[in-house]
C-alpha cells in the first residue's frame, strides 16, 4: 500500500510540474510577443512623430516660398521636396483662387508617413505703420474733440483702425472716442479694422489697439527725425541749390529728365492767376502762401524750411496745390509752424507729407488746420511736442495710406495732442500707397533713418485659415 501511494504521488507531482512548465513557457512566450509588439508600436509611434515634424518642416518651407514669391525648383510657388535628418517630405500647393492655397505635406520617416493639409491666405502686409492712424508717444494733455459736422471714417483693413504706442495715450483716447459714440458723434462702424476691442463707457466696440510690437507703430516717427531732416535740408539740399526769386509771372522749372534744385527766399506769395510747375526740389524759406486763384503743380520735393530764422513757419493754401513726391515742412529750432488750407484751397499729395516741429523744445507747436480740401495718397506725418489738428466745418479730407502723429518720447510737462474732427475725414490704410510714400521719402536722399523702406513694405504674409491631419494612405 505504501509503495503504491508513493508511486501515485510521484506521478501526480511530475504531471503538475509538466503543467507548470507548459504554462510558464506559454506565459513567457506571450510576454515576449507582447514586448516585441510593444517595441514595434513604440518604434512606429516614434517614426510617426518624426514624420509629423518632417511634414511640418515642409509646410514651413512652402509658406516661405509663397511669402517671398520664390520658386527655385521651378515647380510652382509652395510646391517643394526636401529632407530633414533621416526623413523626407513632399509638399504640393494648389491655388484655390483669391490668394488662397491648399498645401498638402507628406512627411516620411522610416516606414511611417504623416500627412498634413493647410489652407492658407497670402496677403500683403507691413509692420509699419501698425494702423490707418498711428498715435505715437504720450502727452500730458490729450483731447479728441467732435462737433455737429463730424463725419469720421477710419478703416485699417487687415490692420487695426487706430494704434497707440503708449498705454496712457491709449486709455485716454479710447475713452474719449467711446464717449463720442455715446453722444452720437461717431458710430462703432466708423472705426474698423482687423482687431476690435470694447471700451468704456457704454461698451463701445472700436478697432483700436495698443500696439504690442514696440517701436513698430509708425514708419516715420522716431527720435532723430527732426534733426535728420533739418540737417539734410540745411546742409545738402539747400546748400547745393540755385537761389532765385519769384516775381509775379508764372514759371516752369526743370523737366523730368533734367530736374532743378531751387531755393526761394522767404515771404513768397503766389497771386491769383499765377502758376508754378516743374520737376525737382523747390525750397521755400520760412513761408509759402498760395492766394485764391493761384496754383502749384510739382513733381519731386516741395519744401518749406524754417532754418535758423527767429520767427515761425507759415504754409497757407487758398489756391490749388498738387505734389507728386514730398511736401516737407520743417519749423525753425525753438519755434512753431502753422499749416492752413483755407476754404477755397485744395491740396493733393501723392507720396508723403511730413510736418515737423522742434522736438527738443516743448514750446514748439504745430497748428494743422484744414478748412478746404486735403487728399494724401501715401503718408501724412505730423511730429512735435505740441500738435493741434483741426478738420473744420466745410473741409473735406481723405487719407489713403496712413496718418501718423505724435512724438517719440514719454510725456513731459507742456506736451499736447489735440485732434478735432468737425468735418468729413476718411482714413484708409493702403499698403501700396504707404510703399509709395516710403519711396518718396527715400528719394529725398540723405541718411534718414526711416525704418523698413522698400522691399520690406511689400512682403507678403501667409495666414493659416484651416489645418487638419489626413490618413497616410
Amino acid at each position: 500500500m505504501n509503495a503504491r501511494f508513493s508511486s501515485n504521488e510521484s506521478g501526480a507531482a511530475l504531471f503538475l510540474a509538466l503543467v507548470a512548465l507548459v504554462m510558464g513557457l506559454a506565459l513567457s512566450s506571450a510576454m515576449v510577443s507582447y514586448a516585441l509588439a510593444d517595441s514595434r508600436g513604440m518604434r512606429r509611434t516614434q517614426e510617426f512623430t518624426q514624420a509629423f515634424y518632417v511634414a511640418e518642416s515642409g509646410l514651413q518651407g512652402a509658406r516661405y516660398e509663397l511669402a517671398e514669391h520664390e520658386d527655385s525648383a521651378k515647380d510652382g510657388e509652395g510646391t517643394r521636396t526636401g529632407s530633414l535628418g533621416s526623413g523626407s517630405y513632399t509638399v504640393t500647393a494648389l491655388s484655390l483662387g483669391g490668394q488662397l492655397y491648399r498645401l498638402t505635406s507628406r512627411g516620411l520617416h522610416g516606414s511611417e508617413m504623416a500627412v498634413i493639409e493647410e489652407v492658407v491666405e497670402v496677403r500683403p502686409t507691413s509692420g509699419f505703420p501698425g494702423g490707418a492712424i498711428s498715435m505715437v508717444g504720450d502727452m500730458t494733455t490729450t483731447q479728441m474733440l467732435f462737433g455737429s459736422s463730424t463725419d469720421l471714417v477710419v478703416d485699417g483693413g487687415k490692420s487695426p483702425g487706430v494704434v497707440f504706442s503708449d498705454p496712457d495715450l491709449y486709455s485716454i483716447v479710447t475713452k474719449q472716442f467711446a464717449q463720442a459714440v455715446g453722444l452720437g458723434y461717431v458710430q462703432e462702424t466708423d472705426i474698423t479694422g482687423s482687431i476690435t476691442n470694447t471700451f468704456q463707457p457704454n461698451d463701445v466696440d472700436l478697432s483700436m489697439s495698443l500696439y504690442s510690437n514696440a517701436g513698430h507703430e509708425s514708419l516715420t516717427i522716431y527720435p532723430e527725425i527732426y534733426t535728420e531732416f533739418f540737417n539734410h535740408i540745411d546742409n545738402n539740399l539747400q546748400g547745393s541749390a540755385s537761389h532765385g526769386q519769384l516775381g509775379t509771372s508764372s514759371y516752369v522749372f526743370g523737366t523730368q529728365s533734367s530736374p532743378v534744385n531751387y531755393a526761394i527766399p522767404g515771404n513768397q506769395k503766389l497771386k491769383a492767376g499765377q502758376t508754378v510747375s516743374g520737376y525737382g526740389t523747390l525750397i521755400f524759406s520760412q513761408n509759402l502762401v498760395l492766394e485764391a486763384g493761384s496754383r502749384i503743380d510739382w513733381n519731386g520735393n516741395l519744401i518749406i524750411f524754417g532754418g535758423d530764422n527767429s520767427s515761425d513757419v507759415l504754409f497757407e493754401c487758398d489756391g490749388i496745390l498738387n505734389v507728386t513726391g514730398n511736401i516737407v515742412i520743417v519749423g525753425p529750432e525753438d519755434r512753431s509752424l502753422k499749416f492752413l488750407i483755407k476754404s477755397q484751397g485744395a491740396a493733393t499729395v501723392t507720396g508723403a507729407m511730413t510736418v515737423l516741429g522742434d522736438l527738443s523744445n516743448t514750446a514748439s507747436k504745430i497748428d494743422f488746420y484744414v478748412e478746404g480740401d486735403l487728399a494724401v495718397n501715401g503718408l501724412l506725418t505730423t511730429v512735435a511736442s505740441k500738435i493741434q489738428t483741426e478738420f473744420r466745418p466745410g473741409s473735406d479730407t481723405t487719407i489713403n495710406g496712413s496718418f501718423q502723429l505724435g512724438r517719440p518720447y514719454d510725456a513731459v510737462t507742456n506736451t499736447e495732442l489735440q485732434l478735432k474732427f468737425d468735418g468729413p475725414v476718411e482714413v484708409h490704410k493702403d499698403e501700396d500707397l504707404i510703399s509709395a510714400g516710403a519711396a518718396a521719402l527715400e528719394a529725398l536722399g540723405g541718411n534718414l533713418s526711416i525704418p523698413v523702406i522698400g522691399d520690406n513694405l511689400n512682403k507678403d504674409e501667409v495666414v493659416t485659415r484651416s489645418w487638419r491631419m489626413l490618413p497616410s494612405q
